[in-house]
């Protein structure tokens, strides 16, 4: 008897190939954050463009290690959002992401004042930035970052990168309109915007 180990076939490896079979295509990321931003964006705000996520200003996503920790957290509190990624103020890299949740059991007693002049890397100290979250290609279709978000991950940095496109030019035109070039961050508003738009 010859014993062998199985193989795990990763569910994107096996969503690929039933595309490739299939000779069909979903929806990508960045159709979805540009049909998102669309809807969402009035209610922060924003302006038509999708800005890309640096940490090197004060857009309500994406801030650094120097950025003020009060103004994040008010941000995220305000504006119902769950998780804010942090990027090195140098090379643009997500290096981390926290947690309003962490946050509030962090204040939920007086062990905790959030003191001004305070900044996100005051964060380390309560190990609350945790490891960043997962990354993918703007290309990449929905399903990919639906599979990833269903597991728990709150959010998803997405890359978009117009030399790299994937796919139809066409619609790498239209997406252009919209989404900057970068890092952009993905969350299941983005998604449930998208479908009850449909």
């Amino acid at each position: 008897i010859s014993v062998s180990s199985a193989k795990k076939i990763q569910y994107s490896t096996l969503l690929a190939l039933d595309r490739f079979l299939s000779n069909e295509s979903g929806v990508t990321v960045a159709h979805v954050l540009v049909t998102a931003h669309a809807i969402l964006a009035p209610n922060f705000n924003e302006g038509a463009k999708r800005e890309a996520l640096s940490g090197k200003n004060s857009n309500t996503f994406g801030r650094h290690l120097r950025s003020d920790l009060f103004e994040m957290v008010d941000d995220m509190a305000r504006k119902g959002f769950d998780v804010q990624p942090i990027f090195d103020h140098e090379d643009g890299q997500c290096i981390g992401m926290v947690k309003l949740n962490d946050v509030a059991g962090l204040m939920s007693d007086d062990s905790y004042i959030l003191r001004p002049g305070a900044t996100v890397s005051d964060l380390k100290n309560h190990n609350l930035i945790l490891p960043p979250p997962p990354q993918i290609d703007a290309s990449s279709d929905l399903s990919i970052a639906g599979g990833i978000l269903k597991h728990g991950i709150e959010a998803i940095i997405v890359k978009f990168d117009p030399e790299n496109w994937s796919r139809g030019e066409s619609e790498l035109d239209v997406i252009k309109e919209t989404l900057m070039p970068g890092y952009h961050i993905m969350t299941s508003h983005d998604i449930i915007a998208y479908r009850l738009n449909q």
